[in-house]
C-alpha cells in the first residue's frame, strides 16, 4: 500500500532482493495509488527480502518474510 500522499498517482519500480543484495526480480512502470494494493508476481523460496519502491527522487526500502 502507498505509504504516504506523495507517492499518489507516482510511476516507479519495484524491486525485490535477496538478503545478500542479489536482485531477485524488478517490476517497472507501476503506479501507486493512495488505498490500492500493487501485487507482484513472485515466486521465492521461504526467507527474508528486500523491497525497494522507487519513484523519482522517492525511495524506500522495507524487508518482508515469505513463509
Amino acid at each position: 500500500q502507498v505509504l504516504s500522499d506523495n507517492w499518489h498517482g507516482k510511476l516507479g519500480t519495484i524491486t525485490v532482493f535477496d538478503i545478500s543484495g542479489k536482485i531477485i526480480k524488478s517490476f517497472p512502470g507501476k503506479v501507486f495509488e493512495n488505498g490500492g494494493l500493487i501485487y507482484l508476481p513472485l515466486k521465492a523460496a521461504n526467507g527474508v527480502y528486500l523491497v525497494e519502491i522507487r519513484s523519482g527522487a522517492l525511495n524506500y526500502v522495507g524487508k518482508v518474510l515469505i513463509n
